[in-house]
């Protein structure tokens, strides 16, 4: 079976994963077992980039951090679009409020 790359290049195991959710499912695994693949999961993502704050303190700042970026450049994007540029998101108006209404649960 070839092996499966994520976007930041390193190797998934999906048929693991699946397996240890599914034998927790069906009572089949102990729990060692899915902590043991948790803790090896996360010590491969451990040198991985990542900016969010190493403390739980930090969590709400960069949380609205984040809502703040994500707003000025949704008010640069409709500045453009104002100014004639084109749709850089949804090809057409229905394709964004099907976006919307999938990923509303989520926000």
């Amino acid at each position: 079976m070839p092996s499966l790359t994520s976007h930041c290049g390193t190797e998934l195991q999906p048929p693991l994963a699946k397996s240890v959710y599914f034998n927790l499912c069906d009572g089949q695994a102990e729990l060692t077992e899915a902590a043991s693949f948790l803790s090896e999961q996360l010590a491969r993502a451990a040198p991985l980039a990542s900016d969010l704050p190493p403390a739980m303190q930090g969590l709400e700042s960069w949380m609205q951090a984040g809502v703040e970026k994500t707003g000025r450049q949704y008010r640069d994007y409709l500045g453009a679009r104002q100014a004639g540029s084109g749709r850089r998101y949804f090809s057409n108006k229905s394709h964004a409020l099907y976006f919307l209404k999938c990923v509303s649960p989520t926000k």
